[in-house]
């Protein structure tokens, strides 16, 4: 599959205060923190119920994949959720256009660039002088679109009941009760020998990924809606679906806090 791939990575030697540092769920906005124990006690009344992780392409799964393997959690890798049969479904997002700036520059830096790349777009890879910014511009707004494994976020979110930033992965562990003694380096990180994309392309990449910007947005906290809001004991965590978010805009109004409740309960 032409994605990241799994490899096993030798950990690093850490000291407590850096564990403690890296699992402390204060960095977890309260919201999402309440979300989280809601579902630790829903795993704890049955334990039939397990923990699965979707896999989404560039945020992060290969570094993810050390921890499950040593907590012996489930790993789907690059299939979706399913509405029943996997348990409790977590995920990693990132912000979007730094994920298909990351998928650019792992594609540019293999031999081949993968049978989704487009055809009149193949040679770009030899001429080491352009710019990542000379070579999106290149690219058709479908062709942005249509890379496929990789897809959108909305694809891979869809029926996963929470989705986490990379740092709020360790965390999210640790109030699962799972114990973190060791910490893995990050793997897989995309090779940056073209430069960074200009404003302009950023711009146009967040018009592109809008429903995905908007689910990013949500889940990182980055709206500052709930922060300080609990889901409370009537929360139906069974009916969570990212996906309702295509159709709701996420508007920075405080009026709206109920609306955007509704995305995930």
């Amino acid at each position: 599959m032409d994605i990241d791939a799994y490899e096993k990575t030798v950990e690093i030697d850490t000291t407590e205060d850096l564990i403690s540092k890296m699992t402390n769920p204060d960095i977890i906005p309260n919201w999402k923190k309440s979300l989280i124990l809601k579902l630790k006690e829903k795993i704890d009344n049955n334990p039939k119920i397990k923990l699965t992780f979707i896999h989404t392409p560039k945020c992060a799964g290969s570094y993810a994949g050390n921890y499950l393997s040593l907590l012996n959690i489930r790993n789907k890798r690059h299939k979706r959720a399913r509405v029943k049969g996997d348990g409790i479904t977590f995920t990693i997002i990132r912000d979007p256009v730094d994920r298909f700036e990351s998928l650019l520059n792992y594609r540019l830096g293999r031999k081949k660039l993968g049978k989704d790349w487009p055809n009149r777009l193949r040679g770009i890879q030899k001429n080491k002088n352009l710019s990542l910014d000379d070579i999106i511009s290149k690219f058709g707004d479908g062709e942005i679109t249509g890379f496929k494994p990789y897809h959108t976020l909305n694809y891979w979110a869809k029926n996963v009941k929470i989705l986490l930033t990379v740092e709020e992965f360790l965390p999210f562990l640790a109030l699962m009760g799972y114990k973190i003694n060791k910490i893995f380096p990050k793997i897989h990180v995309s090779k940056k020998t073209r430069g960074k994309l200009s404003e302009h392309n950023r711009n146009r990449l967040k018009k592109l990924f809008e429903k995905d910007i908007k689910l990013y947005q949500f889940w990182s906290n980055k709206l500052n809606l709930m922060n300080n809001q609990n889901i409370d004991n009537n929360t139906d965590i069974d009916n969570i679906d990212n996906n309702n978010n295509n159709n709701i805009e996420l508007e920075k109004s405080s009026d709206n806090i109920e609306e955007h409740q509704k995305i995930i309960i």
